[in-house]
């Protein structure tokens, strides 16, 4: 297993079915099955091209199984504050490690950056990460944020990785 930066040498088409293949499972229920069965490359261009965050990819040979941005809070109210924006493993790689062994290493980055706080934004409603993330060393800080997608209403809570952890 490695993991690295996302570089221009990359294939961005395989990361991006990572983020693709997660959702449609990860969501399945959660989410529109209408939209996640629209899900193509488009949806994630965005976060390659954002700045201000980092993509790191974990790789077994020469496989991607496993993709996380992250960077300085998106959010004003956390100004100063590092936030994982996405972290994604593929479905037929869960449960083997990869998923800690890339959360880690983001912590690990966001704190050589200089953040002391971070945070996340996990959807309500699902239950396998919000586990995950407590199993990190996450909390649940109760504040949370509604959105619309494609017609319903979801609503996600803002875990914080206390400072001591990671």
């Amino acid at each position: 297993m490695r993991i690295k930066r996302v570089t221009a040498n990359d294939d961005l088409r395989a990361i991006t079915q990572i983020y693709i293949s997660a959702w449609k499972e990860a969501y399945r229920g959660i989410i529109p099955q209408d939209y996640l069965d629209t899900l193509s490359e488009k949806h994630w261009s965005p976060i390659f091209k954002a700045s201000g965050l980092d993509t790191l990819v974990i790789m077994e040979g020469k496989r991607y199984v496993g993709v996380s941005s992250f960077g300085k809070s998106r959010d004003e109210f956390c100004s100063g504050w590092g936030e994982v924006v996405t972290l994604y493993i593929l479905p037929d790689s869960w449960g083997r490690g990869y998923g800690f062994a890339l959360f880690n290493q983001v912590i690990q980055t966001l704190r050589k950056q200089g953040f002391e706080n971070i945070f996340l934004w996990v959807l309500a409603e699902n239950s396998r990460s919000r586990g995950f993330y407590e199993r990190c060393g996450l909390i649940n800080s109760l504040e949370n944020k509604t959105f619309e997608l494609a017609g319903k209403t979801l609503l996600e809570y803002r875990y914080i990785l206390p400072k001591q952890a990671g």
